[in-house]
This record gives C-alpha cells, structure tokens and sequence, in this order.
C-alpha cells in the first residue's frame, strides 16, 4: 500500500478521502480509512510525504525523499519483470 499512496501522490497531490479511493482503485482492495491515515502518519514522519492545509483540509504530497524511494521500488520491479529466464 506504501507504493500505491506514493504513486498516486507522484501523479498529483490529494486529500485523504481522494487518496483513498484511488489506493482502492490501484490496488482492487478495500481499505480502511483507518488504515489509510496510520500509513499516511508513518510516510509523513518518514519524510516520503508532506501534509499542506488547503481551504480547512489536508492535502497530501509527495516529497522529494519519496520521489526517490517510488523511483527506487519501480527499477526494481522492471527489472524483475525484464530479466530472461534463464537458457538451459
């Protein structure tokens, strides 16, 4: 779930409820909103994202530590996808 909050934040910056329901539709499993907002404090005081008041809500967004950590994880799953079986 990390990686999909991550990667929805990466293509634009979200409220917890928008959030939400977009980890759901990444993933095609529901979540709790509980759940959502402990994995939203844990990456937030990691440093992977920010939390910004906008008009009385909060609106999360990546920062630039999970740019990084996101960019990570997707090289190594292409590169787990792209390697050749092995030849006998």
């Amino acid at each position: 779930m990390l990686y999909d909050i991550l990667a929805t934040l990466w293509e634009q910056p979200a409220p917890a409820e928008q959030l939400h329901q977009a980890v759901i539709f990444r993933t095609g499993t529901p979540t709790s909103a509980q759940s959502l907002e402990r994995y939203l404090q844990l990456l937030a005081e990691c440093g992977y994202l920010k939390a910004l008041e906008r008009g009385g809500a909060q609106v999360y967004t990546i920062a630039e530590r999970g740019s990084l950590l996101l960019a990570d994880v997707a090289s190594k799953r292409e590169s787990a996808y792209s390697t050749t079986p092995m030849e006998a």
